[in-house]
């Protein structure tokens, strides 16, 4: 079978396809824009008083369904925190292995999307399915220690544009899977 004959046929395959899911880098999935919707926010860390942008980094975009090996490791996590009730080195360390572990398996699990920060710690996900929550994870490893940044949308409706900002502050708590209000 000579391929090189066919090669029009395909070329004009995939540009066809290109076109029906709109080529964009961003486009998540497949749903109709009067059922899509938009995530996007900035992602920022505190220093001292300040809150400040962080970029660049990844963020990446989960179901719920997708994110569950990581929701099952922030419940232990906060599980066994709860259960020592105390704070002291075991308790920094054993908090710091379990953040470490989330880290790792954040880039393997199956996601929606990834989404890279510009310089001023902005992020934008579009044409995302509604109807679903999502868990947004914004992750790094810098010279200063890892960031690990997260939130779980609320049920998203058709055609909105949710704002999400990820703040890195004291009362962060990286085991909180609620979702963020609107």
């Amino acid at each position: 079978m000579d391929l090189s004959a066919r090669r029009p046929v395909i070329i004009l395959l995939c540009l066809i396809w290109c076109v029906a899911t709109r080529g964009s880098p961003h486009n998540v999935g497949y749903a109709s824009p009067a059922d899509e919707c938009s995530i996007q926010g900035r992602i920022m860390r505190q220093f001292g008083h300040d809150l400040v942008p962080v970029g660049p980094l990844r963020v990446y975009l989960f179901t719920l369904e997708q994110s569950r090996p990581l929701q099952a490791l922030q419940r232990k996590a906060r599980e066994r925190r709860s259960q020592l009730g105390a704070v002291g080195p075991e308790m920094g360390q054993m908090m710091a292995a379990y953040l470490g572990s989330a880290a790792e398996l954040v880039p393997r699990l199956t996601r929606t999307a990834v989404a890279r920060t510009q310089q001023r710690g902005s992020y934008r996900f579009e044409h995302v399915p509604s109807g679903k929550q999502y868990q947004v994870v914004a992750l790094a490893w810098r010279e200063d220690g890892l960031i690990f940044i997260q939130a779980v949308t609320p049920l998203l409706r058709p055609g909105e544009a949710l704002l999400l900002d990820l703040n890195d502050t004291d009362d962060n708590d990286w085991t909180n899977v609620t979702p963020a209000p609107r």
